[in-house]
């Protein structure tokens, strides 16, 4: 009889493990070349280790790889994991490389089963900015043309062609990522920007309205409609 109750104690003691191991993976995917691949079933930091393994250009600004785990989009820099819950609207830092990181931390359910392959958003779409065109800070010469002319609010708004109702996206730089904004007037974007924005390494804060390019330094807020002909829109309060 003791050997029975022993066997089954052991038994249920292995049910128990299994199960609290199931409950620490999730289906894990691979984001290269705007396409999803399934790694199956993983723990988060093996799946973090594969998203980070991708192939990468280590040159670029931020060396971005992508994935998912269940239902928790994933992406890796150089030094830094992070995870967005809302579909890669806003993305938070989730640990250093080489640190284990602990799934009671995130959301971690796995999507339930589906007939077909769910649609997922892209990332990138979410990181990057829309404006492909490379973003040139304005130079001392520009600073000093648009202090010259005296570029208020009123004339920055003609130059760029909009009214101060019109509402866009607002796309900033939060920590070496691009942030998305709900859509907002161009001076409340600004204002984004200014609180909410990190500095680059030049010193510069950096953002997107729509089409329209954003940046400042210590002193003021300047806007362009090419990323070289900048206007000031407002000196910083």
């Amino acid at each position: 009889m003791f050997r029975l109750q022993t066997a089954f104690a052991v038994l249920a003691l292995a049910a128990t493990m299994s199960s609290h191991a199931a409950a620490n993976t999730a289906l894990c995917k691979l984001f290269a070349k705007q396409q999803w691949s399934e790694q199956g079933t993983q723990t988060l930091d093996d799946c973090l280790r594969l998203i980070d393994g991708q192939s990468v250009d280590r040159n670029a600004e931020n060396a971005l790889r992508f994935g998912s785990w269940g239902d928790t989009l994933l992406a890796a820099d150089l030094s830094v994991y992070y995870r967005s819950e809302n579909g890669g609207a806003d993305w938070i830092a989730i640990g250093a490389k080489n640190h284990s990181i602990d799934p009671a931390t995130m959301s971690s359910r796995a999507p339930p089963p589906a007939p077909t392959p769910r649609p997922r958003p892209a990332p990138v779409a979410y990181v990057a900015p829309t404006q492909p065109v490379p973003l040139v800070m304005p130079t001392a010469a520009d600073v000093a043309a648009a202090s010259a002319r005296d570029a208020g609010e009123v004339d920055a708004y003609t130059s760029l062609g909009v009214a101060k109702e019109q509402r866009n996206r607002c796309e900033l730089m939060v920590q070496q990522l691009w942030r998305v904004q709900p859509e907002s007037s161009l001076e409340d974007c600004a204002r984004t920007m200014e609180y909410r924005g990190s500095y680059d390494r030049n010193g510069q804060l950096r953002a997107y309205w729509g089409s329209v390019y954003l940046t400042a330094d210590p002193k003021s807020i300047y806007v362009s409609k090419n990323g070289s002909n900048w206007v000031r829109l407002r000196e910083r309060k």
